[in-house]
């Protein structure tokens, strides 16, 4: 052995050369054949980048990415054009300042249960753009996460939705629209003769609700067509109008003399007519009317009187939907009129129909020559009760626990239900006395045997049992992100017109007198949205009612949802 302080030792043999050139050469052309590899896959990429860039070029979604802050970093050109601003201008810029007051505490709200992995649904809300107009959008949102940042950034991917959205709730209102048209003329022909009055009162609220008017009324003609009276009217919150009593037709005879002419009278803006054509209206109006709407009420070629809207609070573009709406209504009125005064005098009626059984001009075969008639045919029921008598009448039970009721029956002015059969539309009025003998939640049977469970809701107004996601929202909308106390999550149970039942999901306490926010979408197909100023009145349980702040809380969307 060599010493150990001996130099390296001698450099392989001859012989061990060519090994290491061909071991070389093989390990040269692996690398060669590597980098072949690395060219045709950065060219693949390369074709793969300039691919995405012509898709993303092309694309409408607007796309930004933030910082943990919220401040933008990147836009696209769809983004920057949805804001209405440069690309450059929009670097460093907060992206809440883009979305609208009454949405910014929802949007940091969204923004954190991403960011805590709990939700990964769309948002929509509305963005301002620096032109100042509003805009629907759909914000698709997901963590941004990059190496050594503690908290993640948002890449957001915006979609207009204004034009659909709008598009929804046109259809959405036509809907709503047939539908209260349809309930109105199915309530006036439906009713009994003894609450056509109480229909109509119902009908011209609705009306009132669809056409924006603070004001709805009829008005008839005496018999001799010298006088006038307005007979039902239905009146917005703090809205006063004229008491028209027994008046003297000449009073409104140039509003007459149009109607005569089949005739709708329509003034979106009183500010715009003369001196002397407001004085065709004065007095007949509503005090301080700003808009009005009438149509005659014609039953054949005789006007029967007059049917009108209101509006008090701000002028109306009353629209030829609103017009015709009026028309229609106003004709089911004068039907269901005519259907009372019919049965208020039967015996007469039936002396008009006798006139047309005459005798049959064959001798029939038993040799009599006239026929007398004997009236109506009675269909006798062979089905009986237990005592052997015939089923005349409804019966009545105390529903059970576990009964779901198939509709509400509201309280008419605190004193009776109407009921109807869905199967024979067979008619019953309940009694306030009888309410209270059997109990507001009902199980009822038909004379045809058809079973109804039906609540009567006692209060001043229907409430609509649902069932809809929404949030709770304090602060006052100003661009700060809200704490964790400022919001939670909220299940709404209960709508009327005036306020709303839900239960809080989560640790968030309230106490009766708070006011905050609520904010919801409806279950209806736009998805309509309702953010609403609550104070609380009541809390039972987990159950928290709140009512609705304003004069006027109710506006259109909630209404209609309502009676539909």
């Amino acid at each position: 052995m060599p010493p150990k302080n001996d130099p390296d030792p001698m450099p392989a043999a001859a012989d061990h050369l060519p090994t290491t050139v061909a071991d070389l050469s093989q390990r040269n052309n692996e690398l060669e054949a590597f980098n072949r590899a690395l060219i045709a896959e950065r060219e693949r990429m390369q074709d793969q980048l300039e691919e995405t860039s012509r898709l993303l070029n092309a694309a409408t979604t607007g796309l930004f990415s933030l910082d943990k802050t919220g401040l933008i970093e990147s836009v696209n050109a769809p983004g920057a054009r949805l804001l209405a601003a440069d690309t450059a201008f929009l670097q460093k810029k907060p992206f809440g300042h883009f979305i609208a007051p009454e949405d910014q505490a929802l949007f940091y709200i969204h923004r954190s249960r991403i960011g805590a992995g709990t939700v990964n649904t769309p948002l929509d809300v509305k963005l301002k753009s620096q032109t100042g107009e509003y805009r629907s959008v759909r914000i698709h949102a997901q963590p941004l996460n990059r190496p050594g940042q503690h908290l993640p950034g948002l890449l957001l991917a915006v979609e207009d939705t204004t034009d659909t959205h709008r598009a929804l709730e046109q259809l959405q209102a036509k809907t709503d629209l047939v539908r209260m048209i349809f309930s109105i003329i199915d309530d006036l022909a439906a009713w009994s003769a003894a609450d056509i009055d109480t229909a109509i009162g119902f009908c011209l609220e609705k009306l009132g609700l669809a056409t924006f008017a603070d004001r709805v009324y009829v008005c008839l003609f005496h018999t001799q067509k010298t006088r006038f009276s307005v007979t039902h009217e239905w009146l917005g919150n703090h809205i006063t109008a004229p008491h028209l009593q027994n008046m003297n037709i000449r009073t409104i005879l140039p509003i007459v003399r149009r109607l005569k002419k089949r005739q709708v009278v329509s003034v979106a803006d009183m500010a715009t007519l003369t001196s002397v054509e407001r004085g065709d209206f004065d007095g007949f109006q509503a005090i301080d009317a700003k808009a009005l709407l009438i149509a005659p009420l014609f039953c054949g070629r005789q006007l029967l009187g007059i049917i009108g809207c209101d509006a008090v609070r701000q002028p109306v573009d009353w629209s030829a939907e609103n017009r015709r709406m009026l028309s229609l209504v106003g004709g089911a009125i004068v039907g269901a009129l005519l259907r009372r005064q019919t049965e208020n005098s039967a015996e007469g009626v039936q002396a008009q129909l006798l006139r047309f059984f005459e005798p049959p001009a064959a001798v029939p075969p038993d040799g009599n020559t006239s026929y007398e008639y004997e009236g109506p045919i009675e269909i006798i029921d062979d089905e009986t009760d237990q005592n052997g008598t015939p089923a005349t009448d409804w019966r009545f039970q105390e529903a059970g626990a576990d009964d779901t009721p198939d509709r509400t029956l509201p309280l008419k002015d605190g004193q009776f239900a109407h009921l109807a059969c869905r199967s024979c539309n067979r008619q019953r009025r309940l009694d306030i006395s009888e309410i209270r003998a059997l109990g507001s939640c009902l199980k009822a049977t038909c004379v045809c045997n058809t079973t109804m469970v039906v609540k009567i809701e006692l209060r001043r107004g229907v409430r609509k049992t649902v069932h809809l996601d929404g949030v709770l929202i304090r602060g006052s909308g100003d661009g700060r992100m809200p704490m964790a106390d400022d919001w939670c999550r909220i299940e709404v149970l209960n709508l009327s017109r005036r306020g709303v039942g839900f239960k809080i999901v989560g640790s968030q306490t309230v106490s009766e007198g708070n006011r905050f926010q609520v904010k919801f979408n409806l279950d209806n197909t736009a998805r309509s949205t309702i953010q609403k100023t609550v104070v609380v009145r009541s809390i039972s349980g987990s159950t928290v009612g709140c009512q609705f702040e304003g004069d006027d809380p109710c506006d259109v969307t909630l209404g209609f949802y309502m009676m539909n």
